[in-house]
């Protein structure tokens, strides 16, 4: 989820201010990467200004952000370039260079790009609606564009993939050689068919699509997400959208789970799911590849899962995305009815406030609290939202 950021200093002497707060900025995000001057492929452009802002170098399409560095005066000239300027819809900036400023900026970037990413298509794989998702464009993929990369992919390219997978991972369990290869030819097909740039994409994993190629995706997606394509599978194609939107925000990987059970007196979510990206459980080096829980036709990473608060993410069966917060608190317990990775999520509200909206079977996790951000783009997209 790398976010290319433009950068436009309207005084050379404002550049030295400029490289320390791009600095410290590609230390909280390492996702993001800045390029001055040059404006070719930018997704966002932050116009540096000790009051000038001048619009004559932004190319059109571009959305601006101002940063004001230069003191009480030129904030009040952001703000005038802000409405003057009709891509800088967003707010203007501050002036001090902090932790928290650059938080604050980095924070602002992401929801920036994210917009952006929402005109980028969005690929449904084995998808029998037709027309726009929330406002979002849909490419679709037939289930025998996918049958039919997945025979054209290379045997020789899915054995060396799978000997990689093999010996980058803690460790394999009930995990056949042909199922390593088959999943590898899974993730050949489907990186050949999901076309960057992209907002994200959904895989609707039926029973066909399974028989069909003998695997399911969970390998393939959970890699897929971890080098920067979300792509939800599962029936849902709103939380797949949310999970790309969730993730293009965050700017790393968030994990589509099914809620399994729940603790009204605890206040607890126990979630699980095959499809984890492997950075959640420490990288593909700490996790353990097992074979779906249910039929054993596909491969799942597990591991423990990084721990602390996250952002939960619910489609209603309405058509209504809930936002709640909570904390992770609790993984790899290894329930042997449950998909294989698993956690448990200690909520700050109480869960039948979640139930009564009625969710759909998928939730998003993102770790850390990116309910501003999100709020925002569900306006954009005229999704309602409620907060609990």
């Amino acid at each position: 989820m790398r976010l290319k950021v433009g950068i436009i200093a309207e005084s050379s002497s404002c550049r030295s201010t400029i490289d320390e707060l791009t600095l410290r900025a590609q230390e909280i995000d390492p996702f993001l990467s800045f390029s001055f001057e040059d404006l070719e492929g930018v997704e966002v452009i932050a116009v540096f200004s000790e009051g000038g802002f001048i619009a004559e170098k932004i190319p059109a399409g571009i959305p601006a952000i101002p940063v004001s560095i230069g003191g009480i005066g030129s904030i009040t000239r952001a703000i005038e370039f802000a409405r003057d300027y009709s891509k800088a819809c967003f707010p203007w900036y501050i002036d001090k260079v902090g932790r928290r400023t650059v938080e604050r900026l980095v924070a602002l970037l992401r929801v920036v790009g994210a917009v952006q990413k929402l005109k980028q298509p969005f690929y449904a794989v084995n998808y029998g609606k037709h027309g726009l998702l929330a406002g979002v464009d849909v490419k679709q993929v037939p289930l025998d564009d996918l049958l039919l990369a997945y025979e054209e992919a290379s045997i020789q390219e899915a054995e060396h993939i799978a000997e990689t997978w093999k010996a980058q991972a803690m460790g394999v369990l009930e995990v056949t050689w042909d199922l390593m290869v088959k999943s590898a030819r899974a993730y050949i097909a489907l990186k050949a068919l999901l076309d960057k740039p992209l907002l994200g994409a959904h895989i609707e994993c039926s029973r066909e699509l399974i028989e069909s190629m003998g695997v399911a995706p969970c390998l393939p997606v959970a890699v897929l997400n971890e080098e920067g394509i979300p792509v939800g599978c599962g029936d849902e194609a709103l939380a797949s959208l949310l999970l790309s939107i969730a993730s293009n925000l965050r700017g790393r990987p968030c994990w589509m789970a099914h809620i399994s059970s729940v603790d009204f007196d605890k206040r607890q979510l126990i979630v699980s799911h095959c499809t984890i990206p492997t950075s959640l459980v420490g990288g593909l080096e700490f996790s353990v590849l097992r074979t779906h829980a249910k039929h054993g036709l596909g491969i799942s990473p597990t591991g423990d899962i990084r721990l602390g608060k996250v952002t939960v993410i619910s489609p209603s069966y309405h058509g209504e995305v809930v936002l709640a917060e909570g904390k992770m608190i609790q993984s790899n317990m290894m329930f042997t009815e449950l998909c294989r990775a698993q956690a448990v999520i200690s909520m700050s509200c109480p869960v039948e406030l979640l139930l009564m909206h009625e969710p759909l079977k998928h939730i998003i996790l993102a770790s850390g609290n990116i309910k501003p951000g999100l709020s925002l783009i569900l306006k954009r997209l005229h999704l309602p939202s409620a907060e609990l």
